[in-house]
């Protein structure tokens, strides 16, 4: 349960990393 929980942990911090990087790409493009 314990590993479980820490690599669902983990994907989700890589989910919002990504999520806030592809946010941070779509402010550059204008439109």
């Amino acid at each position: 349960m314990r590993i479980r929980g820490k690599r669902l942990v983990r994907t989700v911090l890589i989910f919002t990393e990504s999520s806030d990087q592809l946010s941070r790409a779509t402010d550059r493009v204008p439109g």
